[in-house]
Formats: C-alpha cells, structure tokens, sequence
C-alpha cells in the first residue's frame, strides 16, 4: 500500500512510502508504529499529525484494508 505524507512529516519521511498490509488490514496505530520504525522517525507518532482514509479523517483504531487510500498530514493554521 502507498501512503501519502503532506505538511512537517513529509520533511523526515518524503512524500510517500510503501508498506505491506495484510488482507485483514492493520489499525491506523498500528501503521504509523511500522512507519515510524520503518523511517526512523517519531514524529509520525504525533497526535497532531492526523490520518485520512479514503478522504475522511479517521481515529487511530480505524482499520486500514489493502487498497485503501491512506494519507498523514499535519494539521493547518491559518490567519
């Protein structure tokens, strides 16, 4: 499964990065503990740093299935 990154956990990671999902799928915390272990990196275990699946933000116990669309990004402010 390819996994989008926009905002600050692009920096360290890049735009996206593959991993494999089982057909039962993997929970959203599940996926960010792979990548952070995966890229080194902890940032993606940043609560602020929320996931979308398919287009609609979702909660860490959200099941993600192989062929979902799965993005991280960070969350915006504006002015």
């Amino acid at each position: 499964m390819r996994i989008s990154f926009f905002g600050k956990i692009s920096d360290p990671i890049g735009k996206t990065t593959d991993i494999a999902v089982p057909a039962s799928g993997l929970c959203v915390s599940d996926i960010r503990q792979e990548i952070a272990e995966a890229c080194q990196t902890e940032l993606i275990l940043d609560q602020t740093i929320r996931a979308a699946v398919n287009d609609k933000i979702v909660m860490e116990d959200h099941r993600v299935m192989p062929g979902d669309d799965l993005m991280f990004m960070s969350v915006l402010s504006g002015g």
